[in-house]
């Protein structure tokens, strides 16, 4: 992994032709690595595909592993001209062309309205509390149920987008709901 990050580093912005930034005034990112996957970020023209192609290149015979094309995609924005999408696909030999609902959990196509986009999560949410049997519970128990689950489902997914307003209200309208339907039970 060390070996790959420095070829992508000492390649960098320059060698990828710049790759993205999310603000006017943010550094470019030509890459972000997590776990065994890398993603790279680069302008679509045939000598940037060109240049990724050698860096992959590179890298297998560094490291003595292939790329997996079949498994590989390329995610063009959609202003993409069909005739540079085709050269970019017969330079890079990788033929798919997506990005998948999901990575790592999270939706990778966000838009400014995140309406329904996140709704998975207060569902997760109710799903979990309205599947517990309050009867057999003491109340530590349904305690440490709320705060390890209900309270952590949608952590991951805060840390990384800010989620609506709307969404936030009926997580939390779950919990207390919870308890009252439990105390109304044990009463």
């Amino acid at each position: 992994m060390c070996r790959r990050t420095d070829l992508l580093k000492n390649s960098g912005p320059n060698f990828i032709a710049r790759g993205l930034r999310v603000s006017r005034h943010a550094p470019w990112i030509s890459h972000l690595l997590f776990a065994d996957d890398c993603l790279i970020f680069s302008e679509a023209t045939d000598r940037s595909a060109q240049r990724v192609a050698s860096i992959l290149d590179h890298d297998n015979k560094a490291s003595g592993q292939l790329v997996n094309k079949q498994k590989s995609a390329i995610f063009f924005s959609p202003n993409t001209d069909d005739e540079v999408k085709g050269s970019i696909h017969s330079i890079l030999h990788i033929f798919t062309e997506a990005l998948g609902e999901c990575y790592l959990g999270l939706p990778t196509a966000v838009g400014r309205s995140m309406n329904g986009v996140f709704d998975y999560v207060g569902d997760r949410v109710r799903n979990s509390v309205n599947g517990w049997a309050e009867r057999q519970m003491s109340c530590a128990a349904k305690e440490v149920l709320l705060k390890s689950i209900a309270q952590a489902v949608h952590t991951y997914s805060m840390s990384c987008f800010k989620l609506p307003a709307k969404l936030c209200q009926r997580i939390i309208t779950y919990i207390p709901n919870y308890w009252w339907v439990a105390g109304i039970i044990w009463a």
